[in-house]
């Protein structure tokens, strides 16, 4: 009776339970990880431990409203399914009571990982650039594609119509049938080789398209942006403090400026070195940069103001 009502009360809070406020990233990450501790806890006692587990789960809300920055819309969670999982592993003993830590300790890490939310209407700025011609199939690609499915449905209808083979032709017709596999699949790879050589070069005009010419400094880059915001170009100048960054970093040693190297690359390498607060002012002006370069988004005073704003953030994080 007593483990009826406490699980009847569990599932009550859970149901009920929602932020009255919006939690930030790092609230939310620290009720998971307090939770996750107290199961711990409650797995080391054993079966007594069990009312401490449960108690522990509640904690863990099951809808909460998370906002990463002011003006950012809400991110809703819905932790409800995921609790009642936890619910029955905790009920199960021990074992299920660590199984459930381990679950909210990968949540744990994968909050902690969770950069900033992306701009406003980065939805459409995605389809914008998905929809330009390089990411649309050519005519030539679709004739190769229905091509290639031609041939391989007649060698299908082929296989399908040669007689049954006898014990004395039965070689002759495994010889014949893998001729005709052999042929089939030196079609499709030819046809695959064909698809994938033009897809490739678009990749790699896209990539050198940034690209900073050896010898600018961040100065330069700076003085280059402010000459094109004053040439009424906001695109450029965006462009300009993108790669000014790009120089600062490379200049105090953080990281190596790399030519081939994307700019998720270059996010990646700092939080590998623990500088989280720099990558994440990084990725902010990375999401600006591409929004205006790559996208349709405006490019104005305010993107160029932003990206300024962007840029001082990184000088000041980049000299500590």
């Amino acid at each position: 009776m007593i483990r009826g009502a406490a699980v009847a009360s569990l599932l009550l809070c859970l149901v009920s339970a929602a932020a009255a406020n919006p939690l930030t990233p790092v609230q939310y990450e620290r009720i998971v990880a307090q939770a996750a501790k107290q199961l711990d806890h409650a797995a080391d006692r054993g079966s007594s431990g069990q009312a401490d587990a449960i108690r522990a789960l509640q904690q863990v809300p099951a809808r909460v409203d998370v906002r990463a920055e002011t003006g950012v819309p809400l991110l809703r969670v819905d932790n409800r399914a995921l609790l009642r999982r936890l619910g029955s592993e905790v009920r199960s003993g021990p074992g299920g009571m660590q199984a459930a830590a381990r679950t909210l300790r990968s949540l744990e890490d994968g909050l902690k990982l969770q950069g900033p939310p992306p701009p406003a209407g980065a939805q459409r700025v995605l389809r914008d650039v998905l929809s330009r011609p390089e990411f649309r199939e050519t005519w030539w690609e679709r004739l190769q594609r229905r091509v290639t499915a031609w041939v391989m449905n007649f060698i299908a209808s082929l296989l399908s119509h040669l007689p049954k083979p006898g014990r004395a032709g039965v070689w002759l017709m495994v010889v014949l049938w893998s001729a005709l596999a052999l042929a089939g699949l030196i079609i499709i790879a030819a046809a695959i080789s064909l698809l994938r050589k033009p897809r490739r070069r678009v990749r790699r005009e896209r990539r050198a398209e940034p690209a900073a010419p050896v010898g600018l400094s961040h100065l330069d880059w700076l003085a280059e942006a402010a000459r094109a915001a004053e040439a009424g170009d906001h695109r450029a100048a965006v462009r300009a403090v993108h790669m000014a960054a790009l120089a600062k970093l490379d200049e105090v040693g953080v990281v190596s400026f790399d030519r081939a190297a994307t700019d998720a690359r270059y996010v990646g390498l700092l939080r590998e070195k623990g500088r989280g607060e720099l990558a994440a002012v990084l990725t902010k002006l990375n999401r600006l940069f591409a929004a205006v370069w790559y996208g349709s988004a405006p490019a104005r005073g305010a993107e160029y103001a932003a990206a300024q704003e962007g840029w001082r953030e990184l000088e000041v994080l980049a000299a500590t």
